[in-house]
């Protein structure tokens, strides 16, 4: 997999193409100055995940938003949530889990990722409350910059941007086709 800018020159894209790699998903990369989202707050309803399997379950039902998942369904969001220095959370009504976000801090960068509330729990504002939750812990552990990707004009692209982030670049994903020798 290889993350390309839209301003790269144009011959890298044919060039990927000629080695079998396929243009998929596009990205915007956002970023925030910590000291600038001074309203961004713990919120006591989000917690540090108690089982990762679940939570992993939870994330991975959320982002292909249908409930029934398929064997290794769940495995990036595993991935993820595992990782080193990775900071899982999440929104849970009774025991059942909601809505799913993750961070890590590395020195006084922060990233926020993985961020996803199950289908009939949306436009309730969780992602917003998560985005705030976590740029506070972000600055709790030191962080002075946090960053962020979300689709292009997307809801959680707007999310951001309300709680402060701001555009950097885009990016578009191109990952080798399995056919391909």
């Amino acid at each position: 997999m290889v993350f390309v800018t839209p301003a790269a020159h144009p011959s890298l894209a044919s060039e990927l193409a000629a080695a079998g790699y396929a243009a998929g998903d596009r990205e915007q990369a956002l970023l925030a100055a910590n000291d600038l989202i001074d309203h961004a707050q713990r919120d006591d309803r989000i917690g540090v995940a108690k089982d990762i399997a679940a939570w992993a379950k939870a994330s991975a039902a959320a982002f292909l938003e249908r409930e029934k998942l398929e064997p290794g369904d769940d495995v990036i969001a595993l991935i993820l949530a595992t990782a080193e220095g990775t900071i899982a959370l999440e929104v849970r009504e009774g025991e059942r889990i909601i809505a799913t976000a993750a961070m890590s801090v590395i020195g006084n960068n922060a990233a926020l990722f993985a961020g996803s509330t199950l289908t009939a729990f949306r436009r309730q504002g969780w992602h917003t409350a998560l985005i705030s939750d976590r740029v506070a812990r972000a600055r709790e552990a030191g962080a002075s910059l946090v960053r962020a990707t979300a689709g292009p004009e997307s809801v959680s692209e707007q999310n951001f941007m309300r709680c402060g982030f701001v555009k950097l670049y885009a990016r578009v994903l191109w990952e080798r086709r399995a056919a391909h020798q």
